[in-house]
């Protein structure tokens, strides 16, 4: 069995089935399954590589391998999700995350639609490498069959670990000779480090002096800028103050001017009244004088005119004895 075998279970009902579940279109399904499979495959054979993961592998390939998927549409439209989610962490671990995201990134799909595709997946596999292994009459182990289904052979990937370990102790001999020479190195390195140490020591202490007299300078000018800023604020409250006195002032003459306005009206209208009275009391005087004037001529005219007759009585009187 190879990948091939896996990709054509997965017909387009099935596929179609899976983008249901997931929310996507079958393209976004056949390119996760294609960008997955290696990697699954290749976390269930570092687990089978270790005695504790190739038991715990083969129990979990042994309690699925009597799953039905002769109809994997059918399969597919009924499998458990939580269980599938269950599977896929334990083939990848604390990587599922990571996984996920990085077939995300290639594919486009999101990572939650691929959780779900490979939640549907992973049972079916589970079920078809547990019949794969049942089926083996030759006792090969779990790690040859995903070594099959990954194109490798296991002769060889030992071979080339071996050869890998061959080269690395190679490697380390020329490290050795390498390190010798840095050795060497090292000390002329420590004894022109101490010089520059030196000359980093003088260079610091005179950083520091410097930026201790501007530390100074600068407290000097913020103390310069906050007398001046106190100053500003004495200004400004001498002018509120000469302000609200001028103010006030302003309020106090327009209330003077207006009392005196409201005194010199009140006072021209007594004068005004008093004149009045004074002429009426002259016109009334003129007319008693008037009126006593004329009495008094009348009564002069009246006494003349006794007189007259009087005195024409008496001559006429005397005329008359003549």
């Amino acid at each position: 069995m190879d990948l091939s075998t896996i990709t054509k279970l997965l017909n387009s009902d099935s596929v179609s089935e899976i983008a249901k579940k997931s929310g996507t279109n079958s393209n976004d399904v056949q390119n996760v399954i294609s960008n997955a499979l290696p990697t699954l495959l290749s976390s269930l054979q570092s687990n089978a590589n270790s005695k504790t993961g190739a038991s715990s592998l083969s129990k979990a390939l042994d309690d699925h391998a009597s799953d039905d998927i002769s109809d994997i549409s059918s399969f597919l439209k009924n499998v458990d999700l939580k269980d599938g989610q269950k599977i896929l962490s334990h083939i990848l671990g604390s990587n599922t995350n990571s996984v996920q995201n990085n077939i995300s990134s290639n594919t486009g799909v999101s990572s939650d639609s691929i959780q779900t595709i490979l939640s549907s997946l992973s049972p079916m596999l589970l079920t078809l490498l547990g019949q794969e292994k049942n089926s083996s009459s030759s006792g090969i182990d779990l790690s040859s069959i995903l070594s099959g289904l990954l194109g490798t052979d296991t002769t060889t990937t030992k071979a080339a670990t071996t050869a890998k370990k061959t080269t690395a102790t190679k490697n380390s001999t020329t490290k050795a000779a390498s390190t010798a020479k840095k050795t060497t190195s090292t000390k002329t390195s420590t004894t022109k480090a101490a010089s520059t140490a030196k000359k980093t020591t003088a260079t610091k202490k005179a950083a520091t002096t410097k930026a201790a007299s501007t530390a100074k300078k600068t407290t000097a000018t913020k103390a310069a800028t906050t007398k001046a800023a106190t100053t500003a604020k004495k200004t400004t409250a001498t002018k509120k103050a000469a302000t609200t006195k001028a103010t006030s002032t302003a309020k106090k003459t327009t209330a003077t001017k207006k009392a005196a306005t409201t005194k010199a009206a009140s006072t021209a209208k007594k004068t005004t009244a008093t004149k009045k009275a004074a002429t009426t009391k002259a016109a009334t005087t003129a007319k008693k004088t008037t009126a006593t004037k004329t009495t008094k001529s009348t009564e002069s005219t009246i006494s003349d005119g006794i007189s007259n007759v009087l005195m024409s009585g008496i001559s006429s009187l005397l005329k008359t004895k003549k």
